[in-house]
Formats: C-alpha cells, sequence, structure tokens
C-alpha cells in the first residue's frame, strides 16, 4: 500500500490476485488514504491481512494502529506484522517502538524478519536484548543474488511464475536461484500466514 513501492501491487494485480497501491507518504491527507485503503480491506475475502514495516509509510500505519485491528476483528481476519529489520539500528529501534503502542503492539501475530542481505549489520541491530523485548517470532530473510533481485523487481508476475519459467523468462540458472531463494523463505511464510 505504499506508493513508494508500487511493484508489489502491480506485480500481482497482472496475476490475478488483488492488489492496491495507495499513496500514503505523499498523500496531503495519509489519514484519509488509510480510510480508504482499510475500506478496501473490508471488500476483499481474504483472512489474514499481512502489512509489512516499516515501509515509508510505517508512521501513518502505527498512528492508526488501533483503528486497523479494529478492522481485522470487525472483518474476522487475522492482522499479521512483518517487520523487516535491516542494517543499522534504526529498524530495530522503529521495530520496538511500534511494538510499544503501534501496529506491532495491535496486531495478532508479529514477526521480526532478519534481512540476511544486510549480513552481520542487520544481525547486529537486532540484539539480545530486543530479541527478549520483541513481542513475537523471528525468522530470516535469505538474500537474493543482487543480478537476480535486480531483474524480478521488473518482472510484474508473482516470484513462483518468474521462478517456473512464465512469458518473461530468466536465464535457467538466475530462475534455478530463485527457486532455492523461494523455497529458502518457507519459514517465513509459514510464520506469516501459519
Amino acid at each position: 500500500c505504499d506508493d513508494c513501492a508500487p511493484d508489489v501491487a502491480r506485480r500481482y494485480a497482472r496475476a490475478g490476485y488483488a492488489g492496491l497501491s495507495v499513496p500514503l507518504v505523499t498523500s496531503e491527507r495519509a489519514d484519509d488514504t488509510l480510510v480508504d485503503l482499510m475500506a478496501e480491506v473490508e471488500r476483499v475475502d481474504e483472512q489474514i491481512i499481512v502489512v509489512n514495516l516499516p515501509g515509508s509509510a510505517g508512521y501513518v500505519v502505527d498512528l492508526h494502529a488501533r483503528e486497523i485491528r479494529e478492522v481485522a476483528d470487525a472483518c474476522g481476519r487475522k492482522l499479521v506484522v512483518a517487520y523487516l529489520i535491516g542494517a543499522g539500528g534504526d529498524s530495530s529501534r522503529t521495530a520496538m517502538d511500534s511494538a510499544r503502542d503501534g501496529l506491532v503492539a495491535h496486531s495478532h501475530r508479529s514477526v521480526a524478519v532478519i534481512n540476511q542481505y544486510f549480513g552481520r549489520s542487520a544481525q547486529a541491530a537486532w540484539t539480545q536484548t530486543v530479541k527478549e523485548r520483541w513481542p513475537g517470532s523471528e525468522v530470516a530473510l535469505p538474500a537474493l543474488t543482487d543480478r537476480v533481485a535486480a531483474k524480478v523487481r521488473y518482472i510484474d508476475m508473482p516470484f513462483l511464475q518468474i521462478a517456473s519459467g512464465g512469458p518473461d523468462p530468466l536465464p535457467v540458472i538466475e530462475r534455478s536461484m530463485l527457486r532455492r531463494w523461494l523455497e529458502q523463505c518457507k519459514p517465513l511464510a509459514d510464520l506469516v500466514y501459519g
């Protein structure tokens, strides 16, 4: 839903999945835009609402965490937050802020996702003290090679379709690397959709 990363909605919309991209960051009234987003969430049939943080619009969703949870509860849905932990201490700090009174605190389930692309700097930011205070589970997001990641970003298809050799196929070796990465991501999917 963050307009700074519209490729996600576009990628899945063309594959027959519902996708929505709204301008939470660039909107003059981000709270009104969030209302539009949640009204759309009420219309879809999905049983799990997954919010990826800390997008550049994270402050907007954290500010309205109680309302977002209320929508999930009223619709009989589970609200799951996947919080990506990147390099340095910023993402760990904002994750803990969200866990105090943001969307993490009001979610049904939260998962800290340690981005292995950043290597030791992401792992160092996720200290033992932070781990002990985190209210949910944690899992690693494996690193995908830069070359493959750069290519799949511009292919408007779900990763599984790209890996199987869809209409915009990657070379065999790159599809193989993407398939291996998808297999390595299964623990993350299990925790989020579990």
